[in-house]
């Protein structure tokens, strides 16, 4: 039999066997009665029947051997075999041959099978099959009828007699088969209820106990009268190293004498008997310095025993993560105070820098005065780069993996950490390489800010040398060893050493983990080293650290370079795109107004300055077709740069504009873009970047 009887319910099962049985005897038996119906069949010309009989058959055969059908469908087969034959015969023979005995037994295979409502079917269709017979017996005058002498009467009688056993055998068995079925479905419910009920008896304890085991916590439960330890999960022995239950608590946890304060019946009952409520209490492990978060609290046995459950659990990492919360909102606020200042200091330094290229047009060259400029020049130039270090520092500055040049990186990160560090420490530096590789400036400046802050730490006692190489290397797959972590290719190698205390050599293998850290409270989250290798690893590069004790330590970043940078840096001689276009230039400082209106006229453009964006926009709309250029400032009273670029486009859909800001939030490239504007520029903007900008909104080369 099919395998998916053997899983079956009762019913089923039985129902399979009598279907196999039903065809298994028919195809075994019937080939007896089979045979010489044919050759009487044969004999007296009645082709049809031996067709009917020898199809019938074969069909039997097929459903025998065939078992990948489901049982419903081999037995409605079965049963339109039976009642085919049996149909067939009865119009063929009439009731002198076999038709009513294989109607009869097509109504007993569909309701064992099948069921009580296929049945009835049946018996409605073996009625109307009988009744179609006797027609055809009076109206067509079969072969078969004068041997009746009375058809129609004889016919009647035949069917009305067969039709009562047919139903009264098939109903009842019908019936019995649902009570069966009934009655199997009512045990197997109330076999399987008691299953359940056995196991939930059987498994509770052990669930309860499971769920305790599972629960990343100490649990422990003592009674209160003889202080004997009932119970332990499993954390708890883990964590003492085996199993203390049967001990007395004061003997498992604080290897005392006798029992404590919480311990004695004084304590854990009030003055009208009742059980005192439970307490809670956070308290740092003396050796291992992890944090635990304790409660307990007094129960009653149903006897009336007092017992005292405690719960340790170890909120070591919350408090790791509290202190990160916190490091991140100061991170936050520092953010909050860059934003708010940049604008402001670099529209400050657009009109030193703007000012300052002004005056170098005008001195005369080789002159004292002219060398004094540039040096202002410059260090305006390294205030940028200061306020840009700053957003990054405090995560105000997102930028795209592209392909970037490291060592100004570097030279900015060394310029900044030389503010931040004693004196007695000397930072040398050998910048050899010029190459690029694919990451973020941000995540970069990040890297070696944190290998130069650590280092600095190692030297903050007794002072020492910090050193910073920057090399192009070529690891051949020999070099590779057995870690193979590294393709062969061209690398940039990072190295940042310190003769400081270097590192000891058993907690060497655990410096980049999160949070590791050697650092007093207050001093470092951890964080640091682990930030570092997480960005190196997603370059596709690696980072080792050398140390020796007392003596300093080396640690060496490689990543593999994209693109070698070969191209010679441009003098300060190249000549600036110009034009003669008529520019409406909109800043709300008149001072930077001024300033950008004397740098675009020595570039041969006309310019119209406006200090309000009202007054800007009231201009333009009275004479929109005198500009071809409109500059604005992105932040101004009234009307924001936006909003009046916006307007500017509603008078005039074409006309090109270039928004400029100190430092914003409410706008973005792709932001500007947007909403139409060409150009998008952060302040301080240089005479060169200017003059290439805006001839290239406007159509030129740039």
């Amino acid at each position: 039999m099919p395998a998916y009887v053997w899983d079956a319910d009762p019913l089923t099962f039985w129902r399979e066997r009598i279907l196999f049985i039903l065809c298994f005897i028919t195809a075994a038996f019937g080939i007896i009665p089979l045979i010489p119906s044919v050759i009487l069949a044969y004999q007296e010309g009645l082709w049809s029947v031996v067709i009917l009989d020898s199809v019938s058959y074969a069909i039997v055969i097929i459903l025998l051997i065939n078992r990948h059908w489901s049982m419903k469908t081999r037995g409605y087969i079965a049963c339109l075999i039976f009642y085919g034959l049996g149909a067939g015969l009865l119009f063929i023979l009439g009731p002198q041959g076999t038709g009513y005995i294989w109607l009869f037994g097509a109504s007993v295979m569909i309701s064992s099978i099948i069921g009580l409502d296929a049945a009835i079917w049946i018996l409605l269709i073996n009625t109307l099959t009988l009744i179609s017979v006797s027609a055809y017996a009076y109206y067509g005058a079969p072969a078969w009828a004068p041997s009746l002498g009375v058809p129609l009467q004889k016919m009647t009688v035949l069917t009305i007699n067969f039709l009562f056993f047919n139903t009264f055998v098939t109903i009842t068995l019908g019936f019995m088969l649902n009570g069966l079925k009934g009655a199997i479905e009512n045990e197997r419910e109330i076999s399987a209820n008691l299953r359940k009920s056995e196991q939930a008896i059987r498994l509770h304890h052990e669930r309860f106990l499971t769920v305790l085991n599972s629960i990343d916590a100490s649990i422990y439960v003592a009674d209160m009268e003889t202080h004997d330890v009932l119970f332990m999960n499993r954390h708890i022995i883990e964590r003492l190293g085996k199993d203390m239950t049967g001990s007395t608590c004061w003997q498992v946890f604080r290897n005392e004498s006798g029992p404590c304060d919480r311990c004695m019946a004084g304590q854990i009952t009030d003055d009208n008997g009742n059980l005192s409520g439970g307490r809670s209490w956070q308290e740092q492990h003396p050796v291992t310095r992890r944090w635990y978060v304790n409660h307990d609290r007094i129960i009653r046995w149903t006897d009336g025993r007092p017992a005292k459950i405690q719960i340790a659990t170890d909120i070591t990492e919350f408090k790791k993560l509290e202190a990160e919360l916190q490091q991140a909102h100061k991170m936050e606020a520092i953010g909050t105070l860059a934003g708010g200042i940049a604008h402001d200091f670099n529209n400050i330094l657009y009109a030193i820098i703007g000012y300052t290229e002004l005056a170098l047009d005008d001195v005369e060259k080789g002159s004292l005065l002219e060398a004094n400029l540039k040096d202002v020049f410059t260090a305006c130039k390294r205030a940028v780069d200061l306020v840009r270090q700053i957003l990054a520092f405090a995560r105000q500055s997102v930028e795209n993996v592209k392909p970037i040049m490291t060592g100004p990186i570097v030279k900015e990160v060394l310029k900044l950490i030389r503010s931040l560090i004693p004196s007695t420490i000397d930072i040398r530096q050998n910048i050899a390489s010029n190459s690029l590789i694919m990451g973020n400036s941000t995540q970069v400046h990040q890297i070696i800010m944190n290998l130069c802050t650590n280092a600095a730490h190692a030297m903050d006692k007794n002072g020492g040398i910090l050193k910073v190489e920057l090399t192009d290397i070529h690891i051949a797959e020999a070099d590779l060893g057995s870690s193979g972590i590294l393709q062969p290719g061209e690398y940039l190698k990072l190295s940042v050493s310190d003769t400081g205390s270097g590192i000891d050599p058993e907690i060497l293998d655990f410096i980049f983990e999160p949070y590791f850290t050697t650092k007093r409270p207050g001093e470092g989250t951890g964080m640091g080293l682990a930030v570092v290798q997480g960005i190196v690893e997603s370059y596709g590069g690696r980072i080792t650290v050398e140390s020796e004790k007392n003596k300093g330590s080396t640690f060496s970043i490689y990543l593999p370079v994209s693109i070698h940078q070969t191209e010679v840096v441009k003098t300060n001689a190249e000549m600036l795109p110009r034009g003669t276009e008529r520019i409406l230039f909109v800043d709300d400082e008149l001072s930077l107004a001024k300033m950008g209106s004397q740098t675009l006229e020595r570039l041969g453009y006309t310019v119209t300055v406006r200090a309000s964006s009202l007054e800007a926009l009231a201009l333009f709309k009275s004479m929109p077709d005198d500009f071809d250029l409109v500059i604005t400032d992105m932040t101004m009273p009234n009307m924001t740069g936006d909003k009046l670029a916006t307007e500017l486009m509603k008078v005039r859909r074409d006309i090109p504009i270039i928004l400029c800001t100190g430092y914003s939030q409410a706008i973005t490239d792709e932001r500007a873009f947007e909403l139409g504007i060409k150009a998008f520029c952060y302040k301080p903007v240089t005479k060169k970047d200017l003059a290439h900008t805006v001839r290239k909104v406007l159509g030129g080369s740039g």
